[in-house]
């Protein structure tokens, strides 16, 4: 999700065509292009953002520890497992996707 919506390519490539009034910074250094996007756009309150993901997912303390790793929002991820938002490179969260699940057709019956 970048802050102009979902689809991250077509945003990036607006802000490439410079369609969306963002200037972009020369020879900057990211990778992930997420944040490449989200750096550039002009008025994006990364603490309102994490207020307003407090009230759509409001298991998990947003608002109170505004994304760090405190030991709340490591609890709340431990009781409820990640949201949309979690980055799946996170290690705590990864290790949600990393997990195989195993059955035994002895345990179908």
């Amino acid at each position: 999700v970048t802050p102009l919506g979902n689809n991250v390519s077509d945003t990036w490539t607006g802000v490439k065509e410079n369609r969306l009034g963002i200037s972009l910074i020369e020879k900057f250094d990211a990778s992930d292009l997420p944040i490449k996007v989200a750096g550039q756009v002009k008025n994006f309150d990364p603490l309102e953002y994490m207020e307003k993901m407090d009230i759509k997912y409001p298991n998990y303390g947003f608002k109170k520890h505004k994304g760090y790793g405190t030991k709340a929002h490591m609890q709340a991820l431990e009781k409820y497992g990640p949201c949309k938002i979690h980055r799946k490179s996170f290690a705590p969260v990864s290790k949600f996707y990393s997990k195989q699940m195993s059955i035994s057709f002895d345990d179908i019956k």
